[in-house]
């Protein structure tokens, strides 16, 4: 029986409405073992006449018991909204809420029988990286560890950007000559989206799913800053690239409690027809350049 139709029940008792078939169904209910209150609630009924005899006029029990039935009836129809059922429905069959201590056992125990590790060698790991990328509408390209500003100049030159934002942090060295570049010390999202684009570092990268990760660190920034311009210039260092989601969560467990971004490729959505659409969740554009050597 539902929290409703309990509270059905005992109105229809208290009221003279229902059928003595409906007060047994309702007292003799086994199904209430698995819920805390309706428990409490049946052995509650099955004391209230002793506790609050009839008087002359009759009836299952005195004027105060039947009281508290009433009281019952109104907290059992505040308990029986959908809401509340659905929850109480949940925790019955999880077997009732859980603690702290429940929840880590539980998460121990879960079978973690998926692979943890790379199977790759290192240049075929950056390949499948360079590969996901591209294939999410990112450019790519190589650098060594002296060049990079000189790639970073030939990409800015080639997309015509000259004013870029940069985080707190970043390596100087990465930053060539001919070019704008504004500290993030606080930029409000109207001042960032009067850049060309924003120019960062990464913590961390994905090969399996194409995806870089950043953190609200040095180099990387507030997260707003890689959102709000249309043109994203990402610095990747092949050191930091992973192969598999779970080797990138064991090197982010560090920083766990540090503000992280996922990205795959540049913005992009599609609605129910469909249609693609770029540049709604941030960077229209995106570059990554993949320094270091294999």
């Amino acid at each position: 029986m539902t929290y409703l139709e309990v509270a059905d029940t005992l109105e229809n008792f208290v009221e003279h409405r229902g059928g003595q078939w409906d007060w047994d169904n309702f007292m003799s209910d086994v199904s209430f073992e698995d819920d805390e209150f309706l428990k409490q609630l049946q052995k509650r009924m099955i004391r209230l006449s002793d506790d609050f005899p009839p008087g002359k006029e009759g009836g299952f029990c005195g004027p105060e018991g039947v009281q508290i039935i009433r009281s019952y009836v109104k907290e059992l129809r505040n308990r029986g909204t959908t809401r509340a059922e659905v929850l109480r429905r949940i925790r019955a069959a999880k077997g009732g809420a859980s603690d702290e201590a429940g929840v880590r056992v539980a998460w121990a125990a879960v079978q973690r029988g998926y692979r943890r590790t790379a199977s790759l060698e290192r240049p075929a790991v950056i390949e499948l990286l360079e590969d996901r990328l591209r294939d999410y509408d990112a450019h790519v390209v190589r650098a060594g560890r002296g060049d990079i500003a000189v790639t970073v100049g030939k990409m800015l030159d080639k997309r015509g950007k000259r004013r870029m934002v940069v985080p707190v942090g970043i390596a100087a060295e990465w930053l060539p000559s001919g070019f704008e570049f504004v500290m993030d010390e606080g930029l409000s999202a109207a001042e960032l989206d009067g850049f060309d684009g924003v120019m960062t570092g990464s913590t961390i990268a994905i090969a399996e799913t194409g995806t870089v990760v950043l953190q609200n660190a040095a180099g990387q920034g507030r997260r707003v800053a890689t959102l709000v311009p249309d043109y994203h210039l990402c610095v990747v260092r092949v050191e930091d690239v992973v192969e598999t989601v779970p080797e990138a969560m064991d090197r982010l467990a560090a920083t766990a409690d540090l503000p992280t971004t996922f990205f795959s490729g540049p913005s992009a959505t599609a609605d129910i027809e469909m249609t693609r659409i770029k540049g709604v969740h941030g960077p229209r554009f995106l570059d990554v350049v993949l320094c270091g050597e294999v």
